[in-house]
């Protein structure tokens, strides 16, 4: 039989805290799971898979942005087409 005392008690609690702002410390994040704050996390997931999608549109319209020919080259076709 383990007999827990208020001091043991005390300690497995600062030890707990202090892993705690250990981990929040060396991810450099405050909300790092569901039981900091399930809310939160929920929301910062779905801003982050927001960011990660308007980075990889940006990185296409950057990579689509250095080749215009084939959009210019359509549009001279499109224009002469109509002209004539």
């Amino acid at each position: 039989m383990k007999i827990q005392s208020p001091s043991s008690n005390i300690l497995n609690q600062t030890q707990q805290t202090g892993n705690k702002l250990l981990e929040q410390l060396a991810t450099g994040k405050k909300v790092n799971s569901a039981a900091d704050d399930a809310a939160a996390l929920q929301i910062i997931d779905r801003l982050t898979s927001q960011q990660n999608c308007y980075g990889k549109n940006h990185s296409k319209l950057h990579r689509t942005s250095h080749n215009p020919s084939p959009y210019v080259a359509t549009y001279f076709h499109v224009n002469t087409n109509l002209i004539q």
